[in-house]
């Protein structure tokens, strides 16, 4: 959200209590046509107030004596106690004051993490390597050896000392679990943007949309180079430091990262048009990388359309729970419908399929978070969540529903899709979903790096790991209805309804 004047208060002992927030407008900035806000409000609180309550996190913990032993390398092995012994004020033995005093004293006055100290750099891909070590939930199912990673990135940091450098070694390393909910971020000075958009169709790289008008690209050009190199060489390459089950999402994020750099920094680009023209020009990254993805969301998509007298169209990416909950009546009289999961669903799950089904539903849980209470998951338990239930409501929607699925369907997306899916009675067009779904978890490291991963296992009731959403129809845009502005997977949905009318 951008919002201006933001304001927030907490009640406390009877009255409402301002926060002060220095940064409380966002600024827009016009220069050269292309606006941007600043980065998002931090939320700095003079005064805190705190609200706790004891929580049991597992229902088994360490017993007494409990240690673990393990071979770190031939010649060195870890003897760990995972209890202590102790009374209210302290731990047996109990501790010199004196050096612990001292020892606090001393970590108070360390520097804040530093790009350009190698002992940093090493500090933050150990504790990233362990985090992942311990507690991702399918780092026994990724094809990977663990411990190699941790070799390469203890490399690396003997060479990647910038911001840029070291943020893509922290990519490469989570880059191999097929994890679309893995996301790196962190300082860097690269994370502006040009003024186009572009997806893989096929092998190419493809112009979708530009935002300024007379911009020398058009939509359905073909990028071959970037500052004259092959960009298949290029996506192939940047596609290790991207996380995702799919190649379609890989390829995706790749192509992001091949265009971020520096505020109005210049590359050169080669393009194929009409597969005859070749054409360079030289362009400038303007566009703030907060706001990308927002300039380019098309205006001209509607929450929901009548097609035809018998087919009702409705974006579930962007439909108001209201506004379908005023639909419902109408919806009862569409022999068709329509419905548009190609992102994020803004509603759900209990305001849609309720009118679906005729009796009860029971969906199996899916959900299994692990306990984990000792080091390298050792005796990890899979815990459940709750069977999802569904109870009919009116009005009964008895019309044929046909859902659009791609790429851009994830997480929630997918979640929502599995139950459709479960109910058997609707068909998908399109192309495969990402593949992630499940909790976030997410840790920073010194340094204002954040990572992201899927906090527990996702499983159908057979015992198969969650995979993509796969669609009935099968449909692949094409360069040419690129070119033409066409929706050919809304196109296709829409000639699968009238034919078989």
């Amino acid at each position: 959200m951008e919002i201006s004047n933001f304001k927030i208060t907490y009640f406390h002992n009877g009255s409402w209590i301002p926060i002060d927030i220095s940064n409380n407008h966002f600024v827009l900035n016009k220069d050269k046509d292309i606006p941007y806000s600043e980065l998002p409000i931090t939320i700095h609180s003079k005064d805190t107030v705190i609200f706790e309550k004891n929580r049991e996190y597992f229902k088994q913990v360490p017993k007494p004596r409990d240690f673990i032993y393990d071979k770190i390398k031939d010649s060195l092995s870890v003897f760990l106690p995972l209890t202590v012994f102790g009374d209210n004020q302290h731990t047996y033995p109990e501790s010199n004051k004196e050096q612990l005093n001292k020892l606090l004293s001393n970590l108070n006055h360390i520097s804040s993490f530093n790009v350009n100290i190698l002992n940093d750099r090493i500090a933050n891909v150990v504790i990233l390597w362990n985090i992942f070590q311990h507690f991702y939930p399918y780092k026994k199912y990724v094809d990977i050896d663990w411990n190699e990673v941790l070799d390469y990135g203890l490399k690396h940091c003997y060479t990647d000392s910038t911001k840029d450098t070291y943020l893509m070694l922290l990519r490469h390393m989570t880059g191999y679990f097929k994890d679309a909910h893995i996301y790196v971020s962190g300082p860097t000075d690269k994370w502006y943007f040009p003024s186009f958009q572009c997806q893989v169709v096929g092998n190419k790289l493809v112009i979708t949309d530009v935002l300024q008008k007379n911009y020398p690209l058009k939509v359905g050009d073909i990028i071959t180079k970037l500052n004259d190199i092959n960009i298949n060489v290029l996506l192939d390459s940047l596609i290790n430091y991207v996380s995702s089950p799919t190649m379609e999402v890989k390829y995706r994020r790749a192509s992001l990262i091949l265009l971020i750099g520096k505020k109005y920094s210049e590359f050169k680009i080669q393009i194929l048009r009409n597969n005859r023209e070749l054409h360079t020009f030289i362009l400038e990254r303007n566009v703030n990388g907060y706001d990308y993805e927002y300039l380019f969301q098309k205006d001209n998509k509607p929450y929901y359309q009548k097609i035809k007298d018998s087919i009702f169209y409705i974006n579930f990416t962007t439909i108001p729970a209201d506004t379908l909950n005023y639909l419902l009546p109408t919806l009862q009289h569409f022999k068709s419908i329509i419905a548009d999961f190609r992102g994020y669903p803004t509603i759900p799950t209990d305001i849609w399929i309720p009118h679906l089904i005729d009796k009860k539903l029971t969906i199996p849980n899916i959900f299994f978070p692990e306990e984990i209470i000792y080091p390298n998951q050792y005796k990890s338990k899979l815990m459940s969540y709750s069977d999802r239930t569904f109870i009919p409501q009116k009005p009964k929607l008895n019309a044929n529903i046909v859902y659009l699925i791609n790429k851009d369907a994830m997480s929630a997306a997918e979640t929502f899709l599995y139950y459709l899916k479960y109910i058997k009675s609707s068909t998908f067009i399109g192309q495969r979903t990402t593949g992630t779904t499940g909790t976030v978890i997410g840790f920073d490291l010194p340094g204002v790096y954040s990572i992201s991963f899927t906090g527990m296992m996702v499983k159908e009731p057979n015992g198969d790991l969650f995979q993509s959403i796969m669609p009935d129809i099968k449909v692949t845009p094409t360069i040419e209805g690129i070119k033409q502005g066409k929706d050919e997977i809304l196109e296709e949905a829409i000639r699968k309804i009238i034919n078989n009318d």
